[in-house]
């Protein structure tokens, strides 16, 4: 036998060779699909209403918004079966809620179209420089319900002052950044944002702010009702701001006229 003839029979064996890997795999993903049909057979949650099945799933949270990670819920119900995949995808309050810690625009987007119309909770710590996630928050600022934005940088709310009118926004606070140092914000930014919100209810502030804010006359927030201030963050906003319907204040330190004259407002 020559060495042609040899080299002829190495690669006809290394030919049949791949050819069988590609049967193995075919065959790996027939069992995992038949696998994922199983355990929809015997599974006792896809025998349910649909009701009652989206309700099970959303006790899979915790108080924390959840994360974009595959290896938690609501992501993580989708690689169960498919009966999970179709419950998971057929529960909008299961994608109405997100912390963003990191760059997702392209999946941020999938994650709020599967939310459909249902109210947003959304927690924003700024991730870079780049304002695609705000961007995708903007198609739907007006399903805002809840909105927590923790930034490092002194112009950082501008791209949210361009949402226009947020009719749904119940809760605010705007923070700072916990992955970064010193950080301010403009009062003006503040004083914007809490304007856009007719039916805020509740604001809590956790990062120091520079005053830029000229006008004399005191923003009137009718509905609000509870203001917090954290650590972290100064109480310079309370010489700007009216609250008729003031319930609940909570303060770390103050100037006494300035609370005084807070109160002789509200």
């Amino acid at each position: 036998m020559s060495v042609q003839d040899v080299q002829a029979r190495i690669d006809e064996l290394s030919a049949e060779i791949e050819r069988q890997k590609e049967v193995l795999n075919q065959l790996a993903c027939d069992k995992a699909a038949a696998q994922r049909q199983l355990n929809a057979l015997r599974d006792p949650i896809a025998q349910l209403p649909l009701e009652l099945s989206s309700e099970i799933f959303l006790q899979c949270f915790d108080r924390a918004l959840p994360r974009p990670d595959p290896s938690t819920a609501p992501m993580l119900l989708l690689n169960i079966c498919n009966a999970w995949a179709n419950i998971a995808l057929s529960t909008p309050a299961l994608w109405a809620a997100i912390f963003i810690e990191r760059p997702c625009h392209a999946l941020l987007r999938i994650w709020l179209q599967r939310a459909r119309d249902h109210p947003l909770s959304v927690s924003y710590n700024r991730v870079g420089e780049s304002n695609n996630e705000v961007a995708v928050l903007g198609k739907y600022s007006k399903q805002l319900k809840q909105l927590g934005i923790f930034t490092q940088g002194l112009h950082h709310l501008n791209p949210f002052l361009a949402f226009g009118p947020l009719p749904c926004l119940e809760t605010l606070e705007i923070g700072r950044s916990p992955d970064y140092g010193f950080h301010e914000v403009s009062i003006t930014g503040v004083i914007d944002l809490l304007r856009l919100a007719p039916n805020l209810v509740e604001y809590t502030h956790s990062i120091a702010t520079r005053i830029d804010y000229n006008e004399q006359e005191a923003v009137i927030l009718p509905n609000l009702h509870t203001l917090n201030f954290k650590a972290g963050g100064d109480d310079d906003l309370l010489r700007y701001i009216s609250l008729p319907s003031l319930e609940r204040l909570s303060l770390r330190l103050t100037a006494v006229d300035d609370l005084v004259l807070f109160l002789k407002r509200n």
